[in-house]
């Protein structure tokens, strides 16, 4: 009987270990993740109204937080830098940083 609770007892303690190591490995990786936001336009390139709204609305989420990563998904091939430079030059909006490569 007493074997059994020293058993008990150590199994349940390295139980409680692993738990608390895995939770601390899960909450550290949490906090070093990149949070980010995407937005979807098939076609930056058009020069419609649809973009103005595109570009005035990822400059918008750049000002509100700075650290946010900001994508945009298109169909266009087009670099980053190029998004970025079109979008001050068609429609006047200066992003802080290009968006990420998606």
């Amino acid at each position: 009987m007493p074997i059994f609770f020293l058993l008990a007892t150590i199994s349940t303690s390295l139980a409680l270990i692993f738990a608390s190591l895995s939770t601390s490995v899960i909450i550290s990786r949490r906090r070093r993740r990149r949070r980010s936001v995407g937005f979807f336009h098939p076609y930056t390139n058009d020069g419609g109204g649809g973009e103005r709204v595109l570009w005035c609305a990822v400059r918008a989420v750049q000002e509100e937080d700075p650290d946010l990563e900001v994508s945009v998904f298109t169909g266009d091939d087009a670099t980053p830098e190029s998004l970025s430079s079109r979008a001050l030059d068609r429609f006047g909006v200066q992003l802080l940083r290009p968006p990420m490569e998606s």
